[in-house]
């Protein structure tokens, strides 16, 4: 028998690259090609295209599909507008149908293709998944409805799993597929010297370095982590660097600016830095010896937590959330985004006893060999297993 073509649709458009990005990009390369041959598309261009092609995986792209069905919608015609969004239907039936897909897998979440190629792997009578990255709400009552009939809800934390049995999905038809990653991969992505990278990055030799890495969006919390340096005694400030690594979409630009002005009106230079998009963010974090994370919306999984872990930091994130259960058993250290002071506490400890952050950082690697790739893999291939 051939292998099952799986289509996995990663429908991010907002210009940014994320999470999700990353872990499409992890499943495709942990799937059993003698059972499933992964097809990837594409909603916007991105640099995780080639990266699939240069391992011979199918990829498209929907980019120029969705320009058009985004100007007919954004014209404002109430009429055109919902004749175009039931035509979607048939256009995903007829790419289902001319690629062979055997299973359609949504990478998002169950709202995101609920409308379109939900209803079109119905009409192409194959199995529909979606994977659940976020907690939906406001949905309405078609795509309300429209949730619930996904062949299964593939949750990465327990977190989101219980979010979506709010949702009215049927809990026989959830399953917990936590984030892996690729423990061997992520540590040979290590390709500078430790100092060398701190030296770049301006970070004096006695000096503490604590690395976030997160695209700039108000829920990512870049904020909270600018209030509670503010707190610090000043001695502390002295001895911590804090490097922000991600960008901001243009959505996300007058937040970014507000962050700038925070560390000029506060008299942070000498402490922070914004990097903007990196590349290697495996150098970043084996230069760190501290990983922050502060999203004030609780975080589906935390996929940057985990590869902190995987390299070996000290780990110090927000209290709710998906990621909170890898930092359990002195795995890492967890605050109240609400309370900066918390944070600026954790802070002011860690950076006067290296003996507490290399404990931390012990159990971190311990704790993470139990989010891998392969049990990644072996999980969301367990599930499509069912579904034939």
């Amino acid at each position: 028998m051939r292998p099952k073509r799986v289509l996995l649709i990663e429908c991010n458009e907002d210009g940014t690259i994320g999470g999700s990005h990353q872990a499409l990009f992890d499943l495709v390369r942990s799937l059993d090609k003698a059972r499933y041959e992964p097809v990837v598309l594409f909603y916007q261009n991105n640099i995780y295209e080639e990266k699939l092609r240069a391992l011979g995986i199918e990829v498209h792209s929907f980019e120029e599909v969705r320009k058009r069905e985004l100007r007919i919608r954004n014209l404002g015609h109430p009429i055109r507008k919902k004749v175009d969004i039931i035509a979607a239907v048939p256009r995903r039936f007829q790419f289902l149908r001319a690629h062979r897909i055997d299973l359609v897998h949504l990478n998002n979440m169950p709202s995101v293709g609920s409308d379109d190629w939900l209803p079109a792997a119905c009409l192409a009578r194959i199995p529909c998944v979606a994977s659940a990255m976020g907690v939906e709400s406001g949905l309405g009552l078609c795509r309300d409805f429209l949730i619930r009939h996904y062949d299964r809800v593939l949750a990465v934390s327990n977190y989101i799993a219980g979010a979506m049995k709010e949702c009215g999905i049927p809990e026989d038809r959830i399953d917990v597929v936590n984030h892996g990653v690729d423990l061997e991969r992520l540590r040979s992505m290590v390709k500078r010297d430790r100092d060398d990278v701190r030296k770049e990055l301006g970070v004096e030799p006695e000096q503490v370095l604590a690395v976030m890495v997160a695209n700039v969006r108000a829920w990512k919390g870049q904020h909270v982590v600018l209030a509670a340096l503010k707190q610090l005694d000043p001695d502390v400030r002295r001895r911590l660097r804090v490097a922000f690594a991600g960008v901001a979409g243009k959505e996300d630009e007058a937040y970014a600016e507000s962050l700038q002005q925070t560390v000029r009106s506060n008299d942070l230079e000498r402490c922070v830095t914004f990097l903007g998009w990196r590349s290697d963010v495996s150098d970043l974090f084996n230069a760190a010896d501290i990983a922050l994370h502060a999203s004030t919306t609780p975080e589906p999984g935390g996929i940057a937590v985990l590869e902190a872990m995987a390299l070996g930091k000290a780990v110090v994130a927000a209290n709710r959330g998906g990621h909170t259960e890898y930092l359990v058993d002195g795995a890492g250290r967890t605050f109240d985004v609400n309370d900066p002071g918390e944070l600026a506490r954790i802070l002011t400890e860690l950076v006067n006893a290296p003996e507490m952050r290399q404990a931390l950082a012990r159990e971190a690697l311990s704790r993470v060999e139990m989010y891998t790739l392969r049990r990644n893999g072996e999980r969301t291939q367990a599930v499509y297993a069912t579904l034939f």
